[in-house]
């Protein structure tokens, strides 16, 4: 069990993730988005933190706010995040709004056999995951 807390901007709840790939670590910002099946990881930020479309391992369809979209599958070694690892964990990439200034959200396959606990005291949060 961790509690964290965070501030609450406009763009909703954004939480510090860390992604180990290719022997490097790198700390990225996400927001929490349970309305998301799977998480997802800006096209741009991909490439800085080593992927190609060639590392990818498929496409499938997402429906976003633009519509039916394809987007690239990656296995990524490890992401962290509230506290909590995931290792060889599926990603989908694509353009996230710039405006949003984040570099992913975090989506329910990543809370998969988790309690997801948040407590909103705006402008603030406490977030606890509890591994099941």
């Amino acid at each position: 069990m961790n509690i964290e807390t965070v501030v609450v901007g406009d763009e909703g709840i954004v939480v510090p993730v860390y992604i180990e790939a290719y022997d490097e670590i790198k700390r990225l910002l996400f927001m929490i988005d349970t309305g998301a099946a799977v998480t997802v990881i800006d096209e741009d930020v991909m490439r800085y933190i080593g992927y190609t479309p060639v590392d990818s391992i498929g496409d499938a369809y997402a429906q976003t706010a633009s519509g039916l979209q394809t987007v690239l599958i990656y296995n990524i070694d490890n992401i962290n995040a509230l506290g909590h690892t995931r290792r060889d964990f599926q990603v989908i990439s694509h353009k996230l709004p710039e405006k949003l200034d984040i570099d992913g959200l975090l989506g329910l396959n990543f809370f998969d056999k988790t309690i997801l606990k948040i407590e909103l005291e705006l402008p603030k949060a406490d977030i606890e995951l509890t591994v099941k």
